[in-house]
């Protein structure tokens, strides 16, 4: 007979997968998650994640064989829920796993938790098999963004606690993937229109009272968190037409990238590539674009 602290926990479970269908920002992220792995049949998979685990938990349910670690010593009420005994630990940067054990790795916002993220990449690389592929989900760092600081004014954090960095420029996520992988795909979502929506949503989060901190996730604290869940949801729910909407006019905004970003890239011989630097320090780049064409601009 099932106890009243079980049925609890899937109540809670069933709240947070309803949470994933009426999110419109979850749904695209899934998506684009489902898009760049592709078919999964006999793949055996690792997902690394941190808090936001709804989109990319759906595919453990699916096709693959999957193991699920999380970068964060105390996983928190979604994580926990969602997952619970498949979810693992990565002790201190280092992956329970043996060499050239999977073929894909998906790291959903987990790679900003890291202060060394190219050490991580290279624990990443070792645990892949030949030519397997990683992908990396986060958030796309801008010199200049009106949604970022914004949403830190309302308490909005898009990535989650812990975390070291806000995200990457797709510049600087290439940079720290170039020693053992080449990157294949790239792709961005979630524009202007839909980030408003998520700032709105958040708002009545908090005006309703449940954007406090629900419970921790340890045992006997699951009803204060499913209380604060199912508000959560319910006022997704109101609002998803409103989102669906700002998602169907941000597809007429083709000029602007999304804030949300991702990678598919092949792992292949590990090999560091040093960037090439003149004895002034400057990159050649650099130097290119800050010597006129045809002067006599010292290199």
């Amino acid at each position: 007979m099932a106890t009243e602290e079980s049925r609890t926990k899937d109540a809670l479970r069933g709240v947070l997968i309803r949470w994933t269908n009426v999110s419109v920002s979850r749904k695209a992220a899934y998506r684009a998650l489902k898009q760049f792995l592709g078919p999964l049949s006999g793949h055996r998979c690792l997902l690394v994640v941190a808090e936001d685990v709804l989109a990319s938990s759906r595919l453990m349910d699916e096709e693959g064989e999957w193991a699920c670690v999380s970068v964060l010593e105390e996983p928190g009420p979604v994580a926990a829920s969602v997952l619970g005994d498949r979810l693992q630990s990565v002790l201190e940067g280092r992956f329970p796993f043996s060499d050239s054990e999977f073929d894909d790795v998906v790291l959903d916002h987990s790679l900003e938790h890291f202060e060394n993220d190219r050490e991580f990449i290279a624990e990443c690389h070792r645990i892949l098999k030949e030519s397997g592929r990683l992908v990396v989900m986060t958030r796309a760092e801008r010199s200049f963004s009106f949604v970022g600081p914004l949403g830190r004014m309302v308490g909005k954090r898009p990535v989650g606690r812990g975390n070291i960095r806000r995200g990457y420029t797709e510049a600087r996520l290439f940079d720290t993937l170039k020693d053992g992988f080449n990157t294949e795909q790239v792709d961005t979502w979630s524009r202007f229109l839909v980030e408003m929506t998520e700032i709105l949503i958040h708002l009545m989060v908090v005006l309703a009272g449940a954007g406090r901190k629900p419970g921790s996730g340890q045992v006997g604290d699951e009803d204060r968190t499913l209380v604060t869940y199912r508000k959560v949801v319910r006022i997704h729910t109101w609002v998803y037409p409103l989102a669906l909407l700002a998602a169907l006019l941000d597809k007429l905004l083709i000029f602007l990238r999304g804030h949300a970003l991702g990678v598919v890239a092949r792992r292949r011989t590990w090999k560091p590539r040093v960037t090439p630097t003149l004895v002034d320090g400057r990159s050649i780049a650099d130097a290119t674009i800050n010597t006129r064409i045809g002067s006599a601009g010292p290199f």
